[in-house]
């Protein structure tokens, strides 16, 4: 492997350190101020104290029974987090599923994340609390 792709490979991967591990740093999370919510996700966040944003996923059954669903939808937030880690950092973010997400294709899913990190930036730049709902532009 090249010099070049291992920077690339390692830029976009999803290390212990950029997970919510524990049941604490969850709660933690959903005691914040930061809420962004669509009809695919509902998005909680607050700042923290490192350089670098951690994500946490909460995707029950009530979604979907099934776990390919399940983790169809958990792969998909995963990736756009690694794409937008740089405009995230200083975030602490848990982004819970609805039933909505598990008949959303991908790109539905794709577009709707994204307009909530582009929320919660946008929020958090201008010193605000609550982000309300994301604009669908549909």
């Amino acid at each position: 492997m090249s010099s070049l792709s291992a920077k690339i490979t390692n830029m976009y991967r999803f290390p212990r350190q950029v997970r919510l591990l524990t049941a604490s740093q969850f709660r933690n999370v959903f005691r914040g101020p930061l809420v962004s919510q669509d009809r695919h996700y509902r998005v909680k966040a607050i700042l923290n104290d490192e350089n670098f944003p951690r994500l946490g996923l909460a995707v029950s059954r009530r979604v979907n029974k099934r776990a390919v669903v399940r983790n169809r939808i958990k792969r998909v937030v995963r990736e756009s987090f690694r794409h937008n880690k740089q405009t995230l950092s200083g975030l602490d973010i848990v982004v819970v599923a609805k039933q909505a997400a598990a008949q959303a294709d991908k790109n539905q899913l794709n577009d709707s994340i994204d307009r909530h990190w582009q929320q919660l930036v946008e929020t958090v730049k201008k010193g605000g609390t609550q982000t309300g709902a994301p604009r669908d532009n549909k």
